[in-house]
């Protein structure tokens, strides 16, 4: 294809929405292409072009983007595609992370499981998905928001813990496990959601412990899981490997 036209054809749209009364570019201009809108949004991330903040490629074929152009990436870019898209491959998903890590921009790909190429396109009923439709455009749309300085996604981490320790037993085995659990001051017995956290390679500590705070603070039963147990005391931290083989 003609790299440069469409390119150039992207360029202009930019230019003429940019001085559409009520258009304020310098607040943020996003692209979002589908199919071959998005290999064309991709492409022009990648070719280094300027005039837009964010780029968002639905199902676009990643096969047919230019990753070998080596320019400097000047929009953050989301790619969300079909992980049984006939279109894409392995390779072209690891060629595509290597080109945008080379171009040094934020970028993301997510990929949605038994969905096939074509899955936004509401006029073709034996391709469009409506969940992954909606789950997709959520993320879009969060993340445009958060180019655009209209929303902040960094975590808010309690200055305090609250929770208590939950001593209980693996049924299993009998092992006494000692996990963390963070409740929130206003949950009504059996009516509060649960979320069970799986503590990292170190064991349950104070991270796992904010991770239950923090759900907490959104109205969550945060509970911290040890997976660990008795084992903990019987190996060397210094060496969590032994653990590992023992797990």
């Amino acid at each position: 294809g003609n790299l440069t036209l469409y390119n150039a054809r992207i360029a202009a749209a930019i230019e003429t929405v940019s001085a559409i009364p009520g258009a304020d570019p310098s607040k943020g201009v996003a692209l979002i292409g589908y199919c071959f809108g998005g290999s064309g949004t991709l492409n022009y991330a990648l070719s280094g072009q300027t005039g837009a903040d964010a780029a968002v490629a639905f199902h676009g074929g990643l096969g047919s983007v230019a990753t070998e152009l080596n320019a400097t990436v000047n929009a953050q870019v989301l790619i969300v595609s079909g992980g049984e898209d006939d279109q894409d491959s392995t390779a072209d998903i690891k060629a595509m992370e290597t080109a945008f890590n080379n171009g040094g921009k934020l970028w993301e790909i997510a990929r949605y499981s038994d969905v096939e190429h074509g899955f936004t396109n509401f006029l073709s009923p034996t391709r469009y998905n409506e969940y992954v439709d909606g789950r997709s455009w959520s993320s879009c749309i969060a993340f445009i928001q958060e180019v655009f300085e209209e929303i902040q996604l960094a975590p808010s981490i309690p200055a305090e813990l609250s929770g208590n320790d939950v001593n209980y037993t693996d049924p299993s085995d009998g092992s006494a496990l000692f996990g963390y659990v963070s409740v929130p001051a206003d949950a009504m017995e059996g009516t509060t959601p649960a979320v069970v956290i799986i503590h990292n390679a170190d064991g349950i500590d104070d991270y796992e412990k904010t991770r239950a705070a923090m759900l907490n603070e959104m109205g969550y039963v945060g509970f911290a899981a040890d997976i660990y147990g008795p084992m903990k005391d019987e190996v060397d931290m210094s060496n969590r490997t032994q653990l590992f083989g023992m797990l």
